[in-house]
């Protein structure tokens, strides 16, 4: 059984919502949920790791910096990559030529679909919301289009759009310069940093069979009324 609320695309709830001066309850997180004073984004260092520099092995200090993140964030971006800025602009672009289809183009990838005789199911992939299962869950304040892309093999091509035509080219480029020049040097970059051998956490997510996924996520503008001082 699919949820009511995993119907409504926040596209529309943010156009609706435009003159109202705040997003509706259901997309509030509570006071106390919220981060603290004390903890602001802003003021921290975000880590970033080099490729170019942890493609050598002898670069201690881009390694150090590599395992500092992995021990402490846990996350980090990423520099260095060689993936062309032209191709990242027209992936971009092409995502939001996607995002301001018509809904009924769009939902044509849904990511709720029928089952059986009138049933229905969400699954990850797909266009829509994320996925929604009481009516006590704060919702996400976006839409999203999911898509496995490696391996090549197990695309599902129903959820992959055909507008705008150049997307489905464009990820397929982004895709495999991504595992050539991201993927599989920072996955050995990261066994070297940590001491163990290159391959360990290439094998462990299944080596060139390794589920691959792109997420393509539209934030609409927030309603809430902000003030300023001066």
């Amino acid at each position: 059984m699919v949820h009511e609320a995993q119907r409504k695309l926040v596209q529309k709830v943010a156009a609706a919502a435009a003159g109202l001066g705040a997003p509706p309850a259901k997309y509030v997180l509570r006071e106390e949920d919220r981060p603290t004073d004390g903890v602001v984004a802003t003021e921290l260092e975000f880590p970033t790791a080099d490729l170019r520099r942890l493609a050598d092995p002898g670069d201690a200090e881009e390694a150090s910096k590599l395992r500092s993140a992995l021990r402490s964030w846990g996350l980090f971006a990423v520099s260095g990559h060689g993936i062309p800025g032209a191709l990242l602009d027209d992936l971009l672009a092409a995502s939001r030529e996607f995002f301001y289809l018509p809904s009924d183009e769009k939902l044509r990838h849904s990511n709720v679909v029928k089952v059986g005789s009138g049933g229905e199911r969400f699954q990850p992939e797909g266009y829509g919301v994320d996925r929604v299962d009481t009516d006590e869950q704060v919702l996400d304040w976006c839409d999203r289009l999911y898509l496995q892309v490696e391996p090549a093999g197990e695309r599902r091509l129903q959820f992959l759009p055909a507008r705008p035509p150049s997307l489905q080219a464009l990820l397929h480029e982004f895709t495999a310069r991504s595992g050539e020049r991201v993927a599989r040097p920072l996955l050995a970059a990261m066994g070297r940093a940590l001491g163990f051998r290159e391959g360990v956490f290439a094998d462990r997510l299944g080596g060139e069979r390794a589920a691959t996924y792109a997420r393509f996520t539209y934030y609409p503008p927030c309603p809430r009324r902000t003030s300023s001082t001066g």
